[in-house]
């Protein structure tokens, strides 16, 4: 539940659009090492976004190989970057399909669905 209390900047319990919109916005801005605008695969597999160290070797090439096939998908205009479009439109229909009654507002129980599913 850490995550969920960085990203739910009013302490009101749930995750509003605006409060996803603005986490996303921060992780690119994390991730895009050179300020360009765009991130390179290098520079999004790079950024270890999570709790842990990652002691265990297999599951940090299961976690790198995810967020490799994760890349590839948000870049939709398959030019070997993602553009902050492309991030903050992959990160949109993530909080979209987290959001499962589509009431703008992410709850901890469809937080943690959309998570562990």
């Amino acid at each position: 539940m850490e995550r969920i209390g960085a990203i739910d900047t009013n302490d009101d319990g749930v995750i509003s659009d605006d409060e996803a919109a603005d986490q996303v916005e921060s992780v690119f801005a994390v991730m895009d090492g050179d300020d360009d605008g765009e991130l390179t695969e290098e520079e999004y597999i790079s950024v270890r976004m999570g709790p842990g160290r990652g002691f265990n070797e297999a599951r940090q090439k299961a976690m790198q190989d995810r967020k490799k096939a994760r890349f590839t998908e948000m870049d939709t205009d398959k030019s070997g970057k993602i553009s902050k479009a492309e991030f903050l439109s992959a990160g949109k229909a993530r909080f979209d399909a987290a959001d499962t009654d589509k009431d703008g507002r992410v709850t901890p129980w469809e937080f943690r669905a959309q998570r562990r599913g």
